[in-house]
């Protein structure tokens, strides 16, 4: 995992400015969207960014009455308060800030296991929500997953959530829709980590191949869910596992037969954080 480096003071800077001039524009949700984004790329840094925010304003993540908890306040909240802080840095951060957590979400039990939390978010994430809550559970996914590591991500969401439900749909008993999305969801949680590990990449090779070299044809939305991730992870693998996902990519055409616009490392998740 990114370690906190040089530039964490200089990050904690622009979460404060940035809050500060959200406050000023009464935008709390631009405010918790830039920390998700910060926090995804270096999620070591992850208690003092929160500070930082709710510091300089601490109604960014108040409780709004009438309002559930969004899903990556969850796991944001979670962390900070859950997680241990015996000495130092950490410890510093978070005797100031659990009190004001605690006290902006008196209503919040952080009383769910990541494990079973991930899970549950996966089988929302394929239940078909509409756009903004679809948006909200793959942006909580991706900064649980940084939060956690790339083993978790494999262990977890992957085997645990992603794997079985694909194997279901395979017997008639998850629809289209579930698939698709659990296969876009394997491409962007394995594009999260610059550095990835054999094991997670093979997992998520195995998984996409499972559908673009199926003896059985794959109906189209799964098929372009299953093109889209091999997009993201195509040429940031190793070379083994490219070649493998190159041959994918030859089984899955573009539906339009005039190739595919495909973003960068972790753009297809919509991070919004309102």
């Amino acid at each position: 995992m990114t370690q906190p480096g040089e530039g964490a003071p200089c990050r904690v800077q622009l979460v404060r400015l940035h809050t500060a001039l959200c406050r000023l524009r009464g935008d709390a949700g631009a405010a918790r969207c830039l920390l998700l984004d910060v926090t995804l790329l270096w999620p070591a840094e992850a208690d003092r960014l929160l500070l930082a925010t709710v510091h300089t304003w601490g109604k960014a993540f108040n409780f709004r009455h009438g309002v559930d908890i969004s899903p990556v306040e969850h796991v944001l909240l979670h962390h900070a308060l859950t997680q241990p802080a015996a000495s130092g840095l950490r410890k510093e951060t978070m005797d100031v800030l659990r009190p004001q957590l605690q006290w902006n979400f008196r209503k919040y039990r952080p009383d769910t296991d990541p494990d079973e939390r991930a899970l549950q978010m996966v089988q929302q994430l394929a239940a078909g929500p509409p756009g903004d809550e679809r948006a909200q559970l793959r942006a909580a996914l991706l900064l649980l997953s940084a939060l956690r590591g790339p083993a978790w991500t494999n262990d977890c969401p992957l085997e645990r959530a992603v794997v079985p439900l694909l194997a279901r749909w395979r017997d008639g008993q998850a629809s289209e829709e579930a698939a698709a999305a659990c296969l876009r969801l394997t491409g962007e949680l394995t594009a999260l980590y610059p550095e990835r590990t054999d094991r997670a990449v093979e997992e998520a090779v195995c998984i996409l191949e499972g559908v673009a070299l199926h003896k059985e044809p794959a109906p189209a939305p799964v098929r372009q869910a299953a093109r889209a991730a091999v997009l993201l992870l195509r040429d940031r693998v190793p070379p083994e596992s490219n070649g493998r996902l190159l041959r994918c990519l030859e089984a899955l055409p573009p539906a339009d037969g005039r190739g595919d616009i495909c973003g960068g490392n972790g753009e297809t998740a919509v991070a919004a954080a309102d």
